[in-house]
């Protein structure tokens, strides 16, 4: 009998396979799409090389422009063949996937909505572009489909948001989701640890912050340092700290047995395109880190909230 309620599969955290089996009896999967948008950060609004970060195929290096949404959608389909039943998640995912007119984002999304073994429509994108009609539409949607909305905070600390040229303050994230909370629309903030600069307490900040927004999902990443990025060119100029694979389990960890239980754990670690990874050698392999998380939590008989304060969750506010 597995012990830890929310995970089907042995770990000890709130898994997005538990979700979907729990909401929809099947396991569903998300399929990246390049649907053509662009970024403030890219267009010139607010820059022209995106986040530090950021290559310049943006979240879906090596998709962006090879084809249609269709072929891109029947190739993902192919990939879920080998689990029996498997639903699809249209995932909207290359560069920031509202950052263009109501019309746009509903041709693409009518696309899906009425395939059967679509149980879900997910779009990737910053709290600076979810206008009120862009949101009023997704609202309408969760009548046919879940909507997912998943946004790059990567760290509520200004400074350091500065740091990677983010665009935005961590003021404009609250008011997005202070908005999206009064919505049916399904929420999903991206984190990532070993930020230039950040020290753990500084992620753990992060957790608390998510424990009082309370996001239906988070994702944990760690920073990948890419080739032809402006991250990269800093690095290869005048290398900075990173975290080892250990420092990084250690705070993951730390950061999950803090989280609020009911939150879902979609990942606890990246998985960049391996031939463009300038640093760190060891986010190569995923599940090594993997592996060594949920060791780590076993070996401290941990699991996703056994250090939350309960009797703060919650209450901050920001």
């Amino acid at each position: 009998m597995n012990p830890f309620p929310y995970s089907v599969d042995q770990h000890r955290y709130h898994t997005f396979l538990y979700d979907c089996r729990n909401r929809y009896g099947h396991r569903a999967v998300k399929i990246g799409l390049d649907a053509g948008f662009t970024c403030p950060n890219r267009d010139g609004t607010l820059g022209v090389s995106g986040c530090t970060f950021c290559s310049a195929g943006g979240s879906l290096e090596g998709i962006a422009g090879s084809s249609s949404l269709e072929e891109q959608y029947q190739a993902g389909l192919r990939r879920l063949q080998k689990w029996d039943g498997c639903l699809s998640i249209p995932y909207f995912q290359a560069y920031t996937s509202t950052y263009g007119s109501v019309a746009k984002i509903q041709s693409c999304t009518s696309l899906f909505l009425d395939r059967p073994e679509v149980c879900a429509i997910a779009y990737g994108t910053r709290p600076d572009c979810l206008e009120p009609d862009t949101v009023d539409y997704l609202e309408s949607l969760t009548s046919r489909k879940d909507v997912w909305i998943e946004l790059g905070l990567q760290t509520i600390h200004d400074k350091t948001a500065l740091r990677i040229a983010r665009g935005y303050p961590f003021r404009c994230f609250l008011d997005c989701m202070e908005r999206l909370k009064k919505t049916h629309i399904r929420t999903c903030v991206h984190l990532i640890n070993g930020l230039p600069g950040e020290t753990e307490d500084d992620m753990l900040a992060d957790i608390t912050a998510m424990n009082a927004l309370h996001p239906d999902a988070v994702k944990i990443h760690m920073l990948s340092v890419l080739e032809n990025t402006v991250l990269g060119k800093e690095y290869r100029e005048r290398p900075f700290p990173l975290l080892s694979r250990d420092e990084y389990v250690r705070i993951t960890v730390e950061q999950i047995a803090h989280l609020d239980p009911d939150i879902i754990v979609e990942r606890v670690t990246g998985d960049p395109p391996a031939r463009l990874v300038l640093a760190p050698d060891w986010i190569r392999d995923k599940k090594k880190t993997l592996n060594a998380i949920d060791c780590r939590l076993a070996a401290r008989n941990l699991s996703q909230g056994s250090l939350q304060n309960t009797a703060d969750a919650g209450k901050g506010q920001f």
